[in-house]
């Protein structure tokens, strides 16, 4: 079984996991200062700490440059203090004044479709950004890799493994390895490899689809919301569903929510629980604090004015073996194999699917394959950017190890505290 959280934003658009802020820019008389931050450690990011930042110029220790000398698409601003005004709606992105001009005149140059698609579009701020930067940092990193051109085609046609393709050998990068993509073997075609010291190391990497039911889940989840919201206002609200939800049932559940007790859990037979904090009540953990914790804004002990209205279902998604049997063929024995998965269409797949995938490893099954390595995203902050969870699960039964240096790699690029939840160890399976 695994959860689902989703939250209805206060400006009516819906994401999961994702904290709200308020803007983040200062004024003064003299200048528009705006904080830029980021975690520590985390690759591509700055040092982490909080450095104000006239408008017109960078810090010393990135050079100086003049900020009006920053190359920011004119579709998105032209200048960078446009950029944060316009389309971070003068929010804290968590990638530095250089990383995002980058991103951003990859992207145009590489996928310009994409640019015109998102200025075309009304929708702004800093979820917005931080996946538009994200998608051209993995396109700016990932361009020298042998094989790129075919695998930016089929993003652009739509295809869900090679957005999947590009994170993979970006991390591979950003780790100082050389790895391509599309490499061939035994007669088949992987799609990616890398010398690890000496030693070549093949990549399969799979994005499976949200199952038919999840889709349908998510749907209601978004219809509950929608009608939550449109009459619950300066709250917090929670919805626990125990059961899948009929359409017909939405309305019992929003009636529920409007006359129940305020920080008081409501009990709607067969269907959910749910729990309104008003403005001005003290804010209590999200769900008891079981599960990964939301943060609103500021609101950390008070509910203020803003509205939010946190969904969650428990569900469940047997697909693990199915995928790693599609998969598993394509591998050499000759070889360390990687099967990478992107489990972001998978409900709670990084909770869940850990532990099937390492049943699936036999002393004398499934050899071929050294490690399995899943992941997911989300946009989160403050400061806000695309962040990554991963996760290892070790095949000691493998015909050929994968080097450990390279699964501490990616190991280390996981931000799990992100998320809220704490850093997952790797799996051995036995």
């Amino acid at each position: 079984m695994s959860r689902r959280v989703r939250r209805k934003s206060s400006n009516g658009g819906h994401s999961a996991n994702i904290k709200e802020r308020p803007v983040e820019t200062k004024r003064t008389a003299k200048h528009n200062v705006s904080t830029i931050a980021a975690p520590a450690g985390y690759p591509g990011y700055t040092d982490g700490s909080a450095s104000p930042l006239p408008v017109g110029w960078q810090a010393e220790q990135v050079g100086m440059a003049r900020l009006s000398d920053v190359a920011i698409p004119l579709e998105f601003g032209g200048s960078w203090e446009t950029f944060v005004d316009d389309w971070c709606l003068g929010g804290v992105l968590g990638r530095s004044i250089d990383e995002a001009s980058r991103a951003l005149s990859a992207l145009k140059r590489l996928w310009p479709e994409e640019v015109e698609r998102l200025a075309s579009e009304s929708s702004r701020g800093l979820a917005i950004v931080a996946s538009a930067v994200e998608l051209g940092l993995l396109l700016d990193i990932s361009e020298p890799a042998k094989g790129f051109s075919d695998v930016l085609t089929r993003l652009v046609s739509g295809e869900r493994s090679a957005y999947s393709e590009l994170v993979l050998v970006a991390v591979l990068r950003r780790l100082g390895y050389e790895p391509q993509f599309a490499a061939p073997i035994d007669g088949r075609v992987l799609d990616a490899a890398c010398d690890i010291g000496g030693r070549a190391v093949y990549f399969e990497v799979v994005a499976p689809e949200r199952s038919d039911s999840s889709t349908e889940d998510q749907l209601r989840i978004e219809e509950l919301t929608t009608q939550v919201r449109s009459s619950n206002f300066k709250c917090r609200v929670e919805i626990e569903l125990l059961r899948p939800l009929p359409t017909t049932d939405l309305d019992v559940i929003a009636a529920a929510v409007q006359w129940a007790p305020p920080s008081e859990w409501s009990l709607v037979p067969s269907l959910a629980r749910v729990r309104r904090i008003d403005s001005g009540q003290s804010l209590l953990p999200l769900f008891d604090g079981d599960g990964a914790q939301i943060a609103v804004g500021r609101e950390h002990s008070t509910q203020s004015e803003s509205a939010s209205v946190i969904v969650r279902l428990e569900a469940s998604d047997v697909r693990a073996k199915r995928v790693f049997n599609d998969e598993y063929h394509h591998f050499s024995e000759r070889v360390a194999n990687v099967l990478v998965v992107n489990v972001c269409a998978v409900s709670d797949g990084m909770k869940s699917w850990p532990g099937e995938v390492a049943r699936l490893l036999q002393p004398t099954r499934n050899r071929k394959v050294g490690a399995v390595v899943l992941f997911d995203q989300g946009s989160l902050g403050p400061p806000e950017a695309v962040r990554r969870r991963w996760r290892v699960v070790v095949n000691p039964y493998a015909h050929i190890p994968v080097p450990d240096c390279l699964l501490m790699g990616i190991e280390s690029v996981d931000e799990s505290e992100a998320h809220g939840l704490q850093r997952q160890e790797r799996i051995i399976a036995s």
